[in-house]
């Protein structure tokens, strides 16, 4: 798994703004799904706003797949197995 986008350092003041870090994953898939046609590509992305709404959508066709897409996430996150976005050079898959 690689980072597109992000600083997940506790102290940081820098700020991404959803659109950016929603067009740096674009810029990243390229054409790889028309390219590949046969490789399932199934993401899920989460978006909250503080005392506003929380936002799920997915490509995902079955609620499990979306669960389990979460927990990855998840799981990589909390156990620190990102590599950095200076190593990011497409879609590993």
């Amino acid at each position: 798994m690689k980072v597109v986008k992000g600083d997940f350092k506790k102290n940081s003041k820098d700020k991404h703004k959803v659109v950016d870090m929603l067009e740096a994953l674009r810029d990243a898939l390229g054409t790889f799904e028309d390219d590949n046609p046969e490789v399932a590509v199934e993401s899920a992305c989460v978006i909250f706003i503080e005392g506003k709404e929380f936002v799920l959508a997915s490509n995902g066709l079955h609620p499990d797949t979306v669960n389990m897409l979460l927990d990855i996430g998840k799981y990589q996150l909390i156990m620190g197995g990102f590599e950095s976005e200076e190593s990011y050079d497409g879609p590993v898959h």
